[in-house]
């Protein structure tokens, strides 16, 4: 106190100033540190000179789509389903199926929108049963559970893109005092030929190989990797991610889809195994 006694006024309002123009400026280089790269704030510019979407902005655009994508309708961009033959011809190929809404006061908050591939095939009845094995058997254990509380919700999207339909299916899940999980689920159907698309069928559709799907898929973990390490210093929690996991392998790769854009997603959802919100998506 006696030092800032010994200071004018003035001069007390300009080191006042200069600090807090020091604190903002920090603090932005913070923020586009952590939430921005140079690729995501700059576009490029092609042989006309007309400004093109960079790789990282339309990876970023489309990352935000996905999370604001779960309409529980279908997309399409095809013609081709006037044949298909359907178990209920007056309803759309994929629809909802079950709207399911409980609520019990400090016992559990259920929000459920359960899809259904309305095609009459083998394989269209394989994908139903799952779907009401996985997603339909959790309400139950969550209505029948002693949690305290249980919060559980589960949207859907699908796309028609030409002759493959990919549903995608988003819960998440709160249960006590457990982090929330997210859990991702999708079916990839070839509604031609009636039967399942594996990845491969997809890689080869977009020309693309393996080796440079994983190293793709392993170039973008690390750079996550290296963006949760300056969370870890700062003193945050964060999920943490083995490069060495064999789940990055395509053959392992079980969470795929394409959507009305013809754009291909490979989802690591680790909500599915483990009490986390945490995914990666690498979009091809």
């Amino acid at each position: 106190m006696k030092l800032l006694g010994n200071i004018s006024d003035k001069r007390l309002i300009i080191y006042v100033l200069i600090i807090i123009i020091c604190v903002v400026t920090i603090g932005i280089a913070v923020y586009f540190q952590f939430f921005y790269s140079s690729d995501m704030l700059t576009d490029i510019n092609n042989e006309n000179g007309e400004s093109v979407e960079s790789e990282e902005a339309r990876n970023e655009r489309l990352r935000t789509e996905f999370n604001l994508s779960f309409s529980n309708t279908i997309r399409k961009n095809s013609v081709e389903e006037k044949n298909i033959q359907r178990v209920d011809a007056t309803r759309d190929i994929v629809y909802t199926i079950y709207e399911i809404d409980l609520y019990q006061e400090n016992k559990y908050d259920i929000n459920l929108n359960i899809p259904y591939l309305n095609i009459d095939s083998p394989a269209a009845k394989e994908i139903n049963k799952e779907i009401d094995n996985i997603f339909g058997s959790k309400a139950n254990d969550v209505i029948q559970s002693e949690y305290i509380l249980s919060i559980y919700n589960l949207d859907y999207i699908a796309y028609l893109n030409d002759t493959i339909l990919s549903i995608l299916i988003k819960a998440t899940l709160k249960e006590q005092d457990y982090p929330q999980r997210v859990i991702v689920k999708t079916y990839n159907y070839d509604i031609i030929n009636n039967n399942i698309i594996s990845l491969d069928d997809l890689l080869s559709k977009k020309n693309l190989d393996r080796t440079e799907v994983y190293n793709k898929t392993i170039k973008e973990i690390e750079s996550v990797m290296k963006e949760n390490e300056l969370f870890a210093e700062a003193g945050y929690e964060v999920f943490k991610r083995d490069i060495n996991d064999e789940r990055y392998f395509p053959e392992n790769t079980d969470t795929f889809f394409l959507d009305q854009n013809n754009y291909l997603y490979l989802i690591y959802a680790y909500g599915n195994n483990n009490f986390t919100s945490e995914l990666d998506m690498i979009i091809f």
